[in-house]
């Protein structure tokens, strides 16, 4: 996945947002920061101006979030950037979710562990095939 960020001044939205525009594989993608990260990660000051001057001053790290969580969230034709995607380190997207399968797959195991520790020894026989009679 090629994506690319031409060269345009970002704006301020309604909503809060600063709006800038990615390139994905030649197809224009609408992304935005959140006020809040654009606040609290990149210390920019409150309204239009702190907004935009505090993102023309970390374009470069936003673009480079922004390229991490782009492939996650393209589907939508939008990709929205919130203050817990900028805490994230590098590559912790793909960690993230090859941590959260792992979590998933251990409970699984343990949920049929202790399941299988509270069946009375009669039913363990009758999962095993033996019948009661």
């Amino acid at each position: 996945m090629l994506i690319q960020f031409p060269a345009e001044e970002a704006y301020y939205h309604a909503s809060g947002t600063v709006r800038y525009r990615a390139v994905v594989d030649g197809t224009p993608v609408m992304c935005e920061i959140s006020p809040e990260a654009l606040e609290d990660y990149f210390r920019a000051r409150a309204g239009r101006a702190g907004l935009l001057a505090a993102f023309s001053t970390h374009r470069k790290e936003i673009e480079s979030i922004t390229r991490q969580i782009l492939p996650h969230r393209i589907s939508s034709g939008r990709c929205q950037i919130f203050l817990r995607d900028c805490l994230r380190k590098p590559g912790m997207i793909e960690a993230d979710i090859k941590h959260n399968r792992g979590i998933v797959e251990v409970a699984q195991r343990e949920e049929t562990g202790i399941a299988s520790a509270y069946i009375p020894a009669e039913m363990n026989a009758l999962e095993a095939g033996s019948a009661l009679t």
